[in-house]
């Protein structure tokens, strides 16, 4: 069915072609804005609901102290910080105000800077210089904060013996309500309403470049947006990976070493990634970049077709039987490991330039749009 929808969105623009090169109308991007804000917004909702999770977990914990209810925290962690992966794909809105992206996650950290930060401050409040609260760390350094914060508190090796010390519960509660706070701010953000950005990014849709009149104000930030992503993501590949002729890497680099984490962050974000480029899916309800650059000429309907195919390719290697069965901190170290990893290196390489070229292009979106904010 969305196969036929395509094919007449390009017999309409051939029409258009043939008629006079009829301006862009800012329908598609319409449609665009609206179906962005249904795949968004639940994206931020769930994430705050995660954290409402952690934060039981981590006072249930604090009040009575176990192994038990240590592995509660971690793995309400690891759901938070999937959460944080998929809605972490969306680089515009709300999140962008007052870079609130760093309080949830600072990354990368080559120095070991969290741990030197967090037991700073845990020395601090021992000596009964500063009791930490949600209200105060949020004036705190955003190195001692977020989600890597809590990873550090409840996984590392050398102090996961001691979080039940009070000091150290006091200013675990203290970090996830911080994020708590913020996570409830993004989405409220989302929210349909008045001076809300859903309204804000429909009204986008409706602003022509003054020069060419055409619409392309939504397309250009989920494409920028997507490439930001990309360009980070595969940072967050090569640094540990290392060099090329290496045969080791160096797991310290890695995403989430402490948890072993760092595959299924990837996981999580690459698979939100996608359905923010679909809008959503492959359904006839819905409406993205795929059918945006469809509904231009065949051209466009190759380009997003070969997006499609470039983000199977990545999902495919992730979901290999090798990148299966180990992580990212082991695999970079084994020679299977790393051959895997430098396949799923090329394959993301190949979907980023995707949108630094061909998407890009085909959109009439200008340099602007694509520019290396994400770098």
């Amino acid at each position: 069915m969305k196969a036929c929808s395509k094919k007449l969105a390009v017999v309409g623009c051939v029409a258009a072609v043939v008629s006079g090169c009829l301006p862009m109308q800012p329908e598609p991007e319409a449609r665009l804005a609206t179906t962005t804000t249904a795949v968004v917004k639940p994206l931020y909702d769930d994430f705050s609901t995660s954290l409402t999770q952690l934060s039981e977990h981590a006072e249930s914990f604090c009040q009575n102290p176990s192994d038990k209810r240590l592995t509660e925290i971690r793995s309400s962690w690891r759901e938070a910080m999937g959460r944080w992966q998929a809605a972490g794909v969306v680089n515009f809105g709300p999140v962008t105000v007052g870079s609130v992206a760093w309080k949830f996650q600072f990354w990368p950290d080559r120095k070991n800077l969290i741990r030197k930060k967090i037991e700073v401050a845990l020395d601090s409040a021992s000596k009964g210089e500063k009791e930490w609260s949600a209200a105060n760390i949020a004036k705190a350094s955003v190195v001692g904060r977020g989600l890597g914060a809590v990873e550090y508190l409840v996984f590392d090796p050398d102090v996961g013996s001691r979080i039940g010390e009070p000091v150290r519960c006091q200013y675990l509660l203290a970090v996830v309500g911080d994020m708590q706070r913020n996570a409830k701010r993004l989405s409220k953000g989302w929210q349909e309403g008045d001076k809300r950005y859903p309204v804000e990014l429909k009204e986008l849709a409706t602003i022509a470049d003054g020069d060419t009149e055409e619409y392309f104000q939504v397309s250009g930030l989920l494409v920028n947006s997507l490439y930001a992503y990309l360009e980070t993501s595969l940072r967050k590949l090569r640094m540990p990976y290392g060099k090329a002729d290496s045969e080791t890497g160096n797991a310290y680099l890695a995403e989430s070493w402490r948890s072993q984490n760092s595959l299924n962050n990837l996981r999580a974000s690459i698979s939100s990634a996608n359905q923010l480029y679909l809008g959503g899916g492959l359904s006839e309800d819905n409406y993205g970049l795929d059918d945006r650059l469809s509904g231009i000429d065949p051209e466009g309907m190759e380009i997003a077709k070969s997006v499609r195919l470039a983000f199977k390719d990545v999902q495919t290697i992730l979901a290999s039987d090798v990148l299966s069965n180990t992580t990212l901190e082991e695999a970079v170290n084994t020679p299977e490991g790393r051959k895997s990893v430098s396949e799923l290196i090329d394959a993301m390489n190949n979907l980023k330039n995707l949108f630094v070229g061909k998407v890009p292009n085909k959109l009439g979106i200008p340099l602007g749009f694509n520019s290396n904010d994400g770098d």
